[in-house]
């Protein structure tokens, strides 16, 4: 399978959301971005046993509430993209939010949004945790709808595809291991933030 729209990267340690969005800023062109930059500027939490993977001095996970919440983090992604003069714009919404998701990721994707998902790992990749991926298109095979995810996770492949509705199932509140907690999509427009 190839995907057209991204360069696909390899995370560093903990930075699945990080990669995600400097694959969005190297899509649209902004290419002097590091993941770390990008981590360090969102707030980003690392594992203790990842500390030593950075040269920049990144958040370090020390509790269980210490945890990275793309969906809910659109104000520092806004922030980020003020303060580095890049003309886009983040908006957050969980699952519960979007009525057809099939539909509102069609015109996202027919419009050239960026689509970028936070889901749990279990229903996807039955292990626990939660992961970030971007969404490159959709696929219908038969009936069924599958997302186009490029992962930037070095032990995934970089670009597959899961069945819509089992990705919609890792966004929700029910099947997020504890802390459990609502996922979603963040929608990144080219418009100003």
């Amino acid at each position: 399978m190839e995907n057209r729209k991204y360069i696909p990267l390899i995370q560093k340690p903990d930075c699945c959301s990080a990669a995600c969005l400097q694959m969005i800023l190297f899509k649209r062109g902004f290419t002097r971005f590091t993941q770390e930059k990008i981590a360090k500027e969102l707030g980003l939490y690392i594992g203790p046993k990842n500390k030593d993977a950075f040269s920049e001095k990144l958040k370090v996970r020390s509790k269980k509430s210490d945890i990275n919440e793309t969906v809910k983090s659109a104000r520092k992604i806004n922030e980020f993209f003020r303060k580095n003069r890049i003309p886009l714009s983040a908006r957050g919404f969980k699952i519960s939010q979007i009525e057809n998701p099939e539909e509102f990721i069609r015109q996202a994707l027919d419009k050239d949004y960026d689509l970028w998902a936070e889901f749990s790992n279990m229903p996807i990749y039955g292990t626990s945790g939660g992961h970030d991926c971007l969404i490159s298109g959709l696929k219908k095979k038969g009936r069924q709808c599958f997302a186009e995810l490029v992962d930037p996770y070095w032990g995934h492949k970089q670009v597959y595809l899961v069945p819509l509705d089992r990705l919609i199932k890792a966004m929700q509140k029910e099947n997020s291991p504890p802390p459990a907690r609502e996922r979603g999509i963040v929608v990144i427009t080219g418009r100003p933030s």
